[in-house]
């Protein structure tokens, strides 16, 4: 691979700096790729937009892990769409409003769930935004608190766990680069639990926020928009001006049983997989998702068909309404896959990390490592690209300065996880946005305070870290989030509902 120096960096600086300025999404990806392909391409203009295509866009699809989550994305708004069009996802958000009695225990109740689903990311949000999307709005909540929730136990609550694919990703990682002594790479994994704080505060944070019930900063603009100035709260706007004059809304079981076709599915077959594999492989989750999902479109269409009155054919025309719909969230993933990968043949990440070794004084050494962290995930979208170019750099800095391996790997898995939940490139954060149904800018720009209270907490604990390395100092960090929380809300606080 060539040295590209400082000149590898530019597509990422690109791209952050137009979407944070201008917003368009699609805009700034778009530039920032051609951009890194014109480098790569020997600084020829035309080259570069051969390659934004060759290898960026057509090669992304060419990846059976991109394509199934292209075509999971698919197959859940064709799901989506359909329930809503039927008018059964408005009567279950009545009922399930009235259940979930107050604002408070509807975003709790997302909060529990995301914790349950554990075992994928981009699950996490694409099965939990179209649930609670209707019971937020039947209670006037602003879609951007939807989507910060979702965002919030999707990959801080996935990389904690260790029978996923995160944690078998991140325990090779360091069976490659810690070397064979006392501890085995799970037990270091373990130990690296209690210093793997931005992660554990980022989840814990998300109950304190909801029991100030206050908003600040650009949630608060949003919330106030959706109370004061009338902007409209269906979850389906589009579903509410299609529906005919005096049509009446569909029952609710149109919505309850193929979802509970979906849910059933999908633990029956994480059961025969467990049995049969020992564990949850992550190509083996997207094909339970699809699986599930494909049972739950076909229960839906029995049902409206036996029920509803509701014709295969229109039944077919709406699934594909929905698909397109979505259409311009996979042109953002892929082109979010695509500079990461110019980021990869660039050398980004191995830049920035090396351009800090040697030259960092030992103390220092964990608050460094985060803030570097959060540098190359943010800059690249990717925390599992960040593990990969940090762990193997940070575990031998570590044992050569004499600071605990455990704390190394922490603060890395700390660092990626955070620059990776603020990242617009991120293919998480703009799945969340996606499945609460919200535009993409709006979620990066309100979930960035909330999410830096904890990345703040994080940053004062791994700088005590290098003088006191105790798994103490996560309690020390919570209480420290709990008195920034306090502070933020009671001097800038709006209070919600």
């Amino acid at each position: 691979m060539s040295d590209y120096g400082v000149l590898s960096i530019v597509p990422s600086v690109v791209a952050l700096a137009i979407a944070l300025t201008t917003r368009k999404v699609v805009l700034s990806l778009g530039i920032g790729v051609w951009t890194g392909m014109t480098i790569h391409h020997n600084f020829n203009p035309l080259g570069g937009i051969f390659d934004l295509f060759d290898k960026g866009l057509f090669a992304q699809l060419g990846t059976k892990s991109n394509a199934s989550v292209v075509l999971l994305i698919c197959i859940i708004a064709g799901f989506v769409h359909l329930i809503e069009r039927s008018g059964g996802m408005r009567s279950f958000a009545a009922s399930t409003g009235r259940s979930l009695s107050s604002p408070r225990k509807a975003q709790l109740a997302v909060w529990v769930a995301g914790l349950g689903i554990f075992f994928t990311d981009s699950g996490n949000s694409l099965i939990l935004g179209p649930l609670f999307r209707p019971v937020f709005a039947s209670h006037k909540i602003c879609r951007e608190k939807l989507a910060f929730l979702l965002d919030s136990t999707a990959s801080p609550v996935c990389v904690l766990v260790p029978i996923t694919s995160w944690g078998v990703y991140i325990m090779s990682l360091i069976e490659k680069s810690a070397p064979s002594g006392n501890l085995s790479p799970f037990e270091i994994w373990v130990d690296a639990l209690a210093f793997q704080l931005y992660p554990i505060l980022a989840v814990l944070s998300v109950p304190l926020f909801i029991a100030f019930n206050r908003e600040f900063g650009p949630m608060a603009k949003q919330q106030a928009l959706l109370q004061c100035v009338g902007r409209e709260v269906n979850a389906n706007t589009e579903t509410e001006r299609e529906r005919p004059s005096g049509e009446q809304d569909a029952p609710a079981f149109l919505v309850t049983i193929p979802l509970g076709v979906l849910l059933s599915s999908l633990a029956a077959i994480f059961g025969y997989l467990w049995l049969t594999t020992g564990g949850l492989p992550n190509d083996k989750l997207q094909v339970a998702l699809g699986v599930s999902y494909g049972a739950a479109i076909l229960s839906a269409a029995l049902l409206l068909r036996a029920s509803g009155g509701k014709s295969f054919a229109w039944i077919s025309t709406t699934l594909f309404e929905g698909v397109g719909k979505v259409i311009s969230v996979v042109v953002i993933l892929l082109l979010a896959w695509s500079l990461g990968d110019v980021c990869r043949m660039l050398g980004t990440g191995a830049f920035v990390a090396l351009a800090f070794e040697g030259a960092l004084p030992p103390a220092l050494f964990p608050a460094v490592v985060f803030l570097l962290g959060i540098f190359i995930s943010m800059a690249t979208g990717s925390s599992w690209g960040t593990y990969a170019i940090l762990v193997p750099i940070a575990i031998p800095v570590a044992i050569q300065a004499g600071m605990p391996v455990p704390l190394a790997v922490g603060a890395v898995l700390s660092g990626g996880m955070f620059g990776d939940h603020t990242s617009p490139i991120s293919d998480t954060t703009i799945l969340s946005s996606m499945a609460s149904g919200c535009k993409h800018a709006d979620h990066v720009n309100t979930q960035i305070p909330y999410a830096s209270i904890a990345g703040v907490s994080s940053l004062v604990a791994y700088g005590v870290a290098g003088f006191v390395a105790e798994g103490w100092l996560l309690l020390g960090a919570v209480a420290l989030q709990g008195l920034l929380v306090s502070a933020v809300f009671v001097w800038v606080g709006r209070r919600g509902q």
